[in-house]
């Protein structure tokens, strides 16, 4: 029992690791296919894309590179406090990826961000409808990839910030579950932070999000017990 306990878990992180590993292909494919950095000359420097995200990807990456850290920028109107724009824009951890790449290359950077990102949102989902439906099938695979591909991604993927909402909503849900369940609240209220933390843009549509969803679980509950 314990050994196919153990065989069963393996198939799970599998099942992840495969929809990350398919879903980072995907992209690639049709990066390359448009000829978009890293794999042609097009790029993303499209709307807020060219205007805020790569100028401030740029100052990040000079920032910890140099560990030149500033409260306060004349570059914001005749001056401002940075840190909103920080904690808008520049939180997300997957922004370290810029550290691998020049000045210049910040461009190409944002791109490998994109795929990492919308790798990682197949992965959550992955993980989330394998342990909320109890199953190990690898057709997970290909509803974690329907998200992670979804409309929305489409058509905002260029909206970096936006992206870690959807990476992190499979495990506020997750936390929910749990939370409705076995009433233990570490899962929601950790992952549901880190939504605050990463993009407070989306964050608060997480919670709004998360009480429709939590009134839904607990009628569900309820009419289970009934």
């Amino acid at each position: 029992m314990r050994l196919r306990k153990a065989d069963e878990q393996r198939r799970r992180w599998e099942n992840v690791g495969l929809a990350w590993l398919i879903a980072l292909g995907i992209v690639m494919v049709a990066f390359g296919f448009w000829h978009v950095t890293p794999f042609g000359h097009r790029n993303l420097l499209m709307s807020d894309m060219g205007t805020q995200y790569i100028p401030l990807l740029t100052a990040l990456q000079h920032a910890l590179r140099y560990q030149t850290f500033h409260l306060f920028s004349f570059s914001l109107s005749l001056g401002s406090n940075v840190v909103p724009t920080v904690a808008y824009y520049l939180l997300s951890p997957f922004n370290i990826i810029v550290l691998a790449f020049s000045a210049a290359n910040v461009p190409i950077a944002a791109s490998v961000i994109i795929m990492v990102k919308i790798a990682t949102i197949a992965a959550t989902m992955a993980w989330f409808l394998q342990d909320h439906f109890l199953t190990s099938s690898r057709v997970t695979i290909v509803f974690a990839l329907a998200f992670s591909l979804s409309g929305f991604v489409a058509v905002d993927f260029f909206d970096l910030m936006w992206l870690d909402a959807l990476i992190v909503l499979p495990l506020v849900v997750a936390g929910i579950d749990r939370l409705v369940r076995a009433q233990r609240l570490g899962m929601f209220y950790g992952w549901l932070l880190v939504s605050m933390v990463t993009n407070y843009y989306l964050g608060y549509m997480m919670c709004l999000f998360s009480i429709l969803y939590f009134g839904y679980t607990l009628f569900n509950q309820w009419g289970r017990l009934g």
